[in-house]
């Protein structure tokens, strides 16, 4: 009980400190977001970038950056923190520039200084903004396995996650597994409706196309060098990347890349489909459950299965990873989609086609970018999954645990030789996905 409650307020104290500091630095981006004006186009891939890789790169990228990096708490912290500053830098930007659309210029016609204009008008109005990223980052932080397990330390710096992990992955003992793992998820629940609640009273984050019409200025320059920042660890891990033929690495990539594959085209069908029957907000209501929590609950339904086959390894994953991400996903999605249904929806009456004519004339020519941004965002989140594997699979058999052993073994430059498929399938991804928003 000792070692669960210190696991629990780890959990708890770390995943504050990660929400508190990554909307915190973000807060230094989003005054010159809107100020960037065709250089947006470079920063916002920059921003996504570290969402759109698996934790394991983040992690190697920050020991070869940083070669006295710190370990236990604020490590983890450190490491969430790099993780979701882009997230949270975007949304904040996005919001800013929406207020100082509204209220900059009056606020300028009556000499109001910039301190005054921050405390009177920007925060009032960016404040349930702030809550709804403090939340979001905290629950990311709280259902996190890859960066405590690595980053963290003994029993003092051990999440309910890793607890989980260590009552499966080492002592076998499932029964204390599904103990913590339903303190996790009543965690997990709490957040989730806190992050709706905080969102539906932010409002107004939909953004213009009109940009600030001020100078590129010192808020713009500390945009940029966020940005910066946040990708340098990742070219240095390409650049110190040592290339050599390993053994395993090709069978990894091929099951990882399979894996992907599969799980991206069954998320974006859902969706396809869910667009076509009614664009419910049912689904949007159904909380997004921790990767081990899920996969738990797989293992135990399949634990007739003998875990060394590829076949059950892939239908294990494949099912965590389903039910994991395809409400996340669908989240991300959905507004574009719904809008477009609801604009619709009296012609289609009128119509009264089939619901396959009407998707196959009317929403797919028009929701095919969010399709394709769906599959975009579900295989990148797969590829890099590590929680669920990490608890049955071999060392070797997917890319992100191959890494990790190497990473272990302290081979940086194989593991960041290995990164190097992950890394460009990310990077082009975001820039795609980027592209795909703004049309």
């Amino acid at each position: 009980m000792t070692y669960f409650l210190n696991a629990l307020l780890f959990t708890l104290v770390q995943g504050i400190l990660s929400a508190a500091l990554s909307v915190l630095l973000a807060l230094v981006a989003a005054p010159g977001y809107g100020k960037l004006r065709k250089l947006k186009r470079i920063v916002r891939p920059l921003f996504i970038f570290p969402q759109m890789v698996s934790p394991v790169f983040i992690i190697l990228g920050l020991l070869i950056i940083w070669k006295g990096f710190p370990y236990g708490l604020w490590g983890v912290v450190i490491g969430h923190s790099f993780m979701n500053i882009g997230l949270c830098a975007i949304v904040l930007g996005e919001r800013w520039q929406v207020i100082d659309e509204q209220w900059l210029t009056l606020s300028h016609f009556f000499g109001a200084r910039d301190l005054f204009y921050f405390r009177k008008v920007m925060f009032p109005q960016l404040k349930q903004t702030l809550k709804a990223m403090f939340a979001i980052v905290f629950s990311f932080s709280v259902s996190s396995l890859a960066i405590p397990l690595v980053l963290g330390g003994g029993p003092q710096a051990t999440t309910l996650e890793v607890l989980i992990y260590e009552k499966i992955k080492t002592e076998g003992n499932v029964h204390a597994a599904v103990a913590i793992s339903l303190a996790q998820f009543i965690l997990q629940l709490v957040v989730f409706f806190l992050c709706l609640s905080f969102l539906k009273k932010a409002g107004g984050l939909k953004r213009k196309n009109n940009y600030i019409r001020s100078p590129f200025s010192f808020s713009s320059v500390l945009t940029c060098l966020v940005a910066l920042l946040l990708f340098l660890p990742f070219a240095v891990l390409g650049a110190s990347a040592k290339a050599e033929i390993l053994p395993g690495l090709k069978e990894a990539m091929e099951f990882s890349l399979g894996l992907a594959g599969a799980v991206a085209m069954v998320i974006t069908f859902f969706i396809i489909i869910w667009n076509m029957y009614g664009s419910s907000e049912k689904p949007l209501k159904i909380p997004t459950l921790s990767s081990v929590l899920v996969g738990l609950a797989f293992i135990l339904i399949f634990s007739t299965l003998p875990m060394e086959s590829s076949l059950a390894l892939f239908l294990i994953l494949g099912c965590a990873q389903l039910i994991t991400l395809t409400f996340l996903v669908l989240r991300f999605v959905a507004p574009p989609l719904t809008e477009m249904y609801r604009h619709y929806l009296p012609l289609l009456k009128i119509w009264g086609q089939s619901k396959t004519f009407t998707f196959k004339k009317v929403f797919w020519p028009l929701n095919k970018k969010t399709y394709l941004l769906g599959f975009l965002l579900a295989f990148c989140w797969s590829i890099g999954e590590f929680s669920t594997s990490a608890m049955i699979a071999p060392t070797d058999s997917t890319l992100p645990l191959y890494i990790q052993g190497l990473m272990s073994q302290y081979r940086l430059e194989q593991a960041a030789f290995a990164s190097l498929l992950f890394l460009l399938t990310g990077f082009f991804a975001s820039i795609i996905g980027d592209s795909l928003l703004d049309g």
